[in-house]
């Protein structure tokens, strides 16, 4: 009798083949193992395998901030891109479920940093514009939208989803009716500022690095304005969340103290650990976990600052849950907004490389299970 070789196989398409639920070792023929693998690599991109088969596969995944595509016009892109030489690679809506994304919030813009390039549509008009082609990004890549929260609850099924967001509640002015009208069009996450002080608060940097906006520079106090907390009123009594992520101290405090509802700063890092004006001190850490809130970790690499190495974020994860627990962060990748990530980490199919790190510095696997997820879904 010939002998048939075996080898004992552990890959992901023996999984897909046989149906199984868990990732556990087979022994298989040789021509059977060659072709399985064949099958893995046209079916599961290597690095995909290495990191969804430890990680992601087990865990429930929210990204708390993004973007879609066509957050610019084509051509005013493919210029960016030209003078940004180190921008990651676009990432569509139909790679996150390979990548085990379960859920990513998807913001639309709306300070004038995005919507002068929408012209001659009105700002109001470029952020519905945006929301429009988030969704039909959402319905291409085969996600789904998630317009209540307790559609939540059944995320992680198998299909990604999409919740809409604005970053930048300038074209609100001072009309809070369009936060109803927001809330009409599916948002539920409003940041309110971007990277221009507007009538409903002061931002922590301009897009160039400085402080703030012309306004502060002639004069106007920082923090949040009395509009701006009529604006926290009208947003807590229709359930969106508000993302502080790009207001100053000011604002942060006057947010903090006049919001019913937890807030969450979606991506950012701790300042005590890298003086860079989008991160949070530590009292506005404070300030947000008081409210029930999260902060989100960045996986941002700046020419001066920012998280070079993964190393780097798993010590601001360290930072600030040594200030307020585990149980208040979770992670904001700005997908397809940011400039430059960290070394290494190329888009959520690298996401696992996060979880490494954040073992490494020795956060639990529990603790990484909320950090990837559970926490925030809570909030949204």
């Amino acid at each position: 009798m010939s002998r048939v070789l075996l080898l004992p196989l552990r890959v992901p398409a023996w999984c897909w083949v046989h149906g199984s639920s868990c990732w556990r070792g087979r022994w298989c023929p040789l021509p059977w193992a060659v072709s399985l693998l064949a099958l893995c690599r046209r079916r599961f991109p290597l690095r995909v395998q290495r990191h969804v088969a430890d990680h992601v596969a087990r865990r429930l995944v929210v990204d708390a901030h993004a973007h879609g595509t066509k957050l610019l016009p084509r051509p005013v892109k493919s210029l960016h891109r030209r003078l940004t030489r180190d921008q990651p690679a676009e990432v569509d809506f139909g790679q996150l479920a390979a990548a085990g994304v379960d859920v990513l919030v998807a913001a639309a813009v709306g300070d004038g940093l995005v919507t002068r390039f929408r012209r001659p549509l009105t700002p109001w008009r470029a952020v519905v514009r945006q929301l429009e082609q988030i969704k039909a990004e959402a319905s291409a890549g085969g996600c789904g939208l998630l317009l209540t929260r307790e559609e939540l609850r059944s995320a992680g099924s198998g299909q990604p989803a999409i919740i809409l967001g604005l970053e930048g509640a300038d074209p609100v002015g001072d009309d809070l009716s369009r936060v109803e009208e927001l809330g009409a069009l599916g948002v539920r996450v409003v940041g309110i500022m971007h990277y221009a002080d507007n009538k409903l608060g002061t931002i922590c940097m301009n897009f160039r690095g400085g402080e703030s906006g012309h306004e502060v520079a002639a004069g106007r106090s920082r923090g949040l304005t009395a509009l701006g907390r009529e604006c926290v009123g009208e947003l807590n009594a229709r359930g969106m969340l508000i993302d502080v992520a790009h207001a100053d101290a000011e604002t942060i405090d006057g947010i903090c103290e006049y919001s019913d509802a937890p807030v969450i700063s979606s991506h950012t890092g701790a300042r005590a650990l890298d003086d860079f004006g989008r991160y949070l001190p530590d009292h506005s850490i404070r300030s947000i976990a008081d409210t029930g809130g999260m902060i989100g970790l960045w996986p941002y690499r700046g020419p001066e600052h920012g998280m070079p190495t993964f190393d780097d974020f798993a010590r601001h994860a360290e930072h600030i849950a040594n200030i307020v627990g585990p149980e208040r962060l979770c992670i904001g990748t700005d997908m397809n907004g940011v400039t430059s990530l960290i070394e290494g980490y190329d888009g959520p199919h690298d996401i696992g490389k996060l979880w490494d790190a954040l073992t490494r510095i020795g956060f639990s696997s529990t603790d990484i299970d909320g950090i990837s997820g559970t926490n925030v879904a809570q909030l949204l």
